[in-house]
């Protein structure tokens, strides 16, 4: 089962439902793009899925699917960590997010810009902004550990050979002693991440009735985990 976030006319989802026995769940603002997904898609929930309240059950879905999405909600974090309740235990978060960091735009900043376009990073649709890093943070706070991430790099990345620790310049700035992981950031355009739920202490040990996360009961936690040591 998987629920697409931002599902618009429903292509990813087919694509998905081509596999064969794949239930595709989706959720669309736009009303002309959802019509056009229910003729493909399982199911449609029409609305803004900042407000809307899923009628799901918790730990339904394998997959949560936000394509291009994350970067357009007010609050993504809030959406995030709202929709960890359908996800299985086992399941999985995918998610792309364009990198802020990217040389193109780290350039145009330094000149003073910061000029919105009909697409791309800096699409004028975009309300948040990430570099790799505050990915991280971000599905941390989420509640979620990365598992696998996968990079659409600028072509022109094939063309350096630097030694490390290198240095990049940028128009009218340079940048000293990158590593290798650094200096490639500076030319991933876009991330692809996948994500699970973080492994809670709570799955490992049976939580006294009433217990909340107090002084006293993560002192019981600890005790039985020196115990299983």
């Amino acid at each position: 089962c998987i629920l697409e976030i931002g599902c618009a006319a429903g292509a990813t989802g087919n694509e998905l439902k081509k596999r064969g026995g794949v239930f595709v769940a989706g959720v669309e603002q736009d009303p002309e793009a959802a019509r056009l997904a229910r003729e493909v898609l399982d199911e449609v929930i029409e609305g803004n899925i900042e407000t809307l309240d899923l009628p799901y059950a918790e730990n339904s879905f394998d997959c949560i699917l936000f394509a291009d999405v994350l970067e357009h909600l007010i609050d993504p974090l809030t959406v995030l960590k709202n929709l960890r309740k359908y996800l299985k235990t086992e399941g999985t978060v995918v998610a792309s997010l364009p990198n802020v960091q990217f040389h193109g735009v780290v350039h145009h900043l330094v000149e003073g810009n910061w000029t919105y376009q009909k697409e791309g990073i800096l699409d004028e649709t975009h309300l948040r902004f990430f570099t790799f890093k505050e990915m991280e943070n971000f599905f941390a706070q989420a509640g979620f550990e990365i598992g696998q991430v996968e990079e659409t790099l600028d072509p022109v990345f094939k063309d350096y050979n630097p030694t490390y620790p290198a240095t990049l310049t940028m128009g009218r700035i340079t940048i000293n002693d990158l590593s290798e992981e650094e200096f490639r950031r500076f030319f991933v355009f876009q991330y692809k991440i996948s994500a699970r739920k973080k492994v809670v202490a709570s799955q490992y040990f049976d939580e006294p009735e009433g217990a909340d996360s107090s002084e006293l009961y993560i002192e019981e936690m600890l005790a039985k985990g020196k115990t299983l040591e």
